[in-house]
């Protein structure tokens, strides 16, 4: 089936090789056919007017009418025909006014044009355009044909025909040069067929057998086999494609990593709180627990249900972030008291750990435009990284400040930073550090993660920087409501 699908490739590629060929050798047989008539035809154009001007300068020189100029001077009309007979099939001859033959550039004059032909050459001079035609057999082939009148004029109005000047060049001569172009294409077209075959087995051999691996690694992929890799090397053109591939693999490789990790964290973090109810629930039924100390163990049960409903509503908030189903308010609100009371609310741990905290706003209130619930849950996030990342007695800032329509706030917090490498990937879901992996056992590297979320929907940005062994500083942005109050 698959050498069936890569033959019809090939067979595909040189039909539409041979189309695109044929169309492109047609447009140039015809290019080249209009260009021969069209310099035929501008060469017809400018013989003629040439000769009329010498005829009419001949005419205002002797001071007589065209008859006597024929009669008296048809050496010197012959010549000057011959001189502009520049082609050895083209026929250049004058006449009178009915057609009768004066001058030929063939040499002595004889014949006329039938009537219908010099009613047919007048109407073609008087809209300046040249024609093809055998003059109503006078020719014996078709013929590519100008004709210039001559008249005398009599007043403004009125103007008498007394001759036609007629220049005409055979047809054949088009085909002639058609045919020679036609027979170098044909050539053309034969070497670049066999080019095409060439190309198109070459084509096979250089990508269609990759593309062959491609499917079968595509195929494992689908399977869930995400350990298969391409080979990057001497593959030309398709390399990028198959290291495309690759850093899909290795993307959904440690995500499935990451999956499985969190799956195994998350039944960790279940089991280990109801372990810990049922055993407890247990014992007092059974009254193995003394009636002085059940206060006690009810405060550890409450803690590790308040630790299992955090755990479920930080993954049924992920699970809507991720959905896109999570709904949010935005109305003005005041970011500086919302920062404040957020900050408030972790006073015991800052103790606990002898943090110094600095808070500083530019102005006394700045109103923004947001989700309050929601960025009062981002700046938690950020404050509960940041103090569980900061040493015993180390240093916590919090600065919120404004400018070009926009509130910045920011959480720095000293400690020994966040290698450079992994910056990019804190916004990833579930993602932990080596160093976070050991102070966070309970983490689930999901707080970031939804930040980033819930700081996108509104439309605006949030960044980390660090330096190792010095501090670790996020921020976000939102959009201000009003002109803010500066401090006095």
């Amino acid at each position: 089936m698959k050498k069936n699908k890569n033959l019809a490739m090939i067979l595909s590629f040189l039909l539409v090789f041979y189309l695109i060929l044929t169309g492109l050798f047609s447009l140039f047989y015809g290019y080249v056919r209009q260009a021969a008539r069209q310099e035929k035809e501008e060469w017809l154009e400018e013989s003629a007017r040439s000769i009329n001007q010498h005829i009419t300068a001949m005419l205002a020189l002797t001071q007589q009418d065209f008859q006597y100029l024929v009669e008296n001077e048809s050496a010197l009309l012959f010549n000057m025909l011959e001189n502009h007979r520049s082609d050895d099939e083209a026929q250049l001859f004058l006449t009178d006014s009915a057609g009768k033959i004066l001058v030929a550039s063939t040499g002595s004059p004889h014949g006329a044009l039938p009537l219908k032909a010099v009613s047919k050459g007048t109407e073609m001079a008087r809209e300046g355009k040249t024609f093809h035609s055998d003059l109503e057999g006078f020719f014996e082939e078709q013929r590519v044909i100008r004709v210039l009148v001559l008249e005398k004029e009599h007043s403004q109005t009125h103007h008498q025909r007394v001759g036609l000047i007629v220049l005409s060049l055979p047809s054949g001569a088009t085909s002639a040069l058609a045919q020679s172009v036609f027979r170098w294409l044909t050539l053309g077209f034969v070497v670049l067929s066999l080019l095409a075959v060439f190309c198109a087995v070459f084509l096979y051999r250089r990508f269609l057998y990759p593309l062959q691996q491609l499917d079968a690694a595509a195929e494992a992929f689908a399977k869930g086999d995400f350990s298969r890799r391409l080979p990057e090397v001497g593959r030309g053109g398709i390399t990028p494609l198959f290291r495309a591939y690759n850093e899909m693999a290795e993307k959904v490789e440690k995500n499935e990593s990451i999956r499985q990790t969190f799956v195994s964290n998350v039944s960790h973090d279940l089991r280990t709180p109801l372990t810990t109810i049922s055993g407890f629930v247990q014992n007092m039924l059974s009254g193995a627990i003394p009636a002085e100390k059940l206060d006690h163990y009810y405060k550890i049960i409450l803690d590790e249900v308040n630790r299992l409903s955090r755990l479920v509503q930080t993954l049924l908030e992920t699970s809507r972030l991720t959905a896109g189903e999570r709904k949010y308010n935005f109305a003005p609100m005041d970011l500086c008291e919302l920062g404040r009371v957020t900050l408030l609310s972790f006073e015991k741990r800052l103790e606990e750990k002898n943090i110094e905290v600095f808070f500083f706003s530019s102005e006394d209130s700045i109103s923004v435009y947001a989700d309050q619930d929601a960025i009062q849950q981002v700046i938690y996030n950020l404050l509960d990284n940041a103090i569980k990342f900061t040493p015993e007695a180390g240093r916590l800032s919090l600065e919120i400040t404004s400018r070009e329509k926009k509130a910045f706030f920011a959480v720095t917090n000293s400690g020994e930073g966040i290698p450079a490498e992994e910056l990019s990937h804190l916004f990833e879901r579930f993602y932990k550090s080596d160093r976070s992996r050991g102070l966070d056992k309970k983490g689930m590297g999901l707080g970031l993660f939804i930040a980033k979320s819930v700081i996108s929907a509104h439309g605006e940005e949030i960044w980390v920087e660090s330096r190792e062994g010095s501090y670790t500083q996020f921020v976000f942005s939102l959009p201000l409501t009003r002109p803010v109050k500066k401090n006095r």
